[in-house]
């Protein structure tokens, strides 16, 4: 496809029905890349298969009635407590994740950025070390003062929070370097 002329003095697409030979040439191409189909070849086949399909589900019926059901093995009974449960863990999660990052709001003043802060800090690398007292979890500073500021401020908030794990260890999270 080349847009110059012959004679190289004028652009082909001034030319009349170059643009439209053009989209020819594409659906052309995507024909044949799509369904190895050229121009006009077997897509009067693949209308009539698609035409009877149709003509089969209109036959169908619109709804069915389930009461007269005699075979219920062909069905799978939906598990609505684990969906329940599923749910409940899931709308958990976002509520605290809505709770931290309101608690970072105070410290951040940008508020196109918050839930971006928000997810630099969980995914931080860290430390654990645990005693027959505590869990405590240190986390990598953030680079830039001030996102290491709100680091620290949230940090202190779930630490201030006094969560105790189920061993009854108190869980302690901070901001600092390698503890080696």
């Amino acid at each position: 496809m080349s847009i110059f002329d012959v004679k190289g003095d004028s652009l082909r697409f001034e030319h009349q029905d170059w643009w439209t030979n053009q989209v020819q040439q594409l659906a052309n191409f995507y024909l044949d890349a799509q369904f190895q189909l050229k121009e006009g070849e077997q897509i009067a086949e693949h209308e009539l298969v698609l035409d009877q399909t149709q003509d089969e589900a209109k036959q169908e019926p619109e709804r069915v009635e389930t009461s007269d059901i005699e075979n219920y093995q062909k069905f799978k009974r939906v598990d609505n407590e684990g969906k329940k449960l599923f749910d409940l863990i899931t709308s958990s999660v976002w509520n605290a994740r809505k709770d931290m990052v309101d608690w970072l709001r105070p410290h951040w003043n940008l508020e196109n950025e918050i839930v971006d802060l928000f997810y630099a800090i969980t995914q931080c690398h860290g430390w654990i070390r645990s005693d027959k007292h505590e869990v405590r979890v240190r986390l990598e500073p953030l680079e830039q003062p001030s996102r290491r500021f709100a680091q620290e401020r949230l940090c202190r908030k779930l630490t201030y929070l006094a969560t105790r794990l189920p061993s009854g260890k108190l869980m302690v999270i901070e901001v600092g370097e390698d503890p080696r």
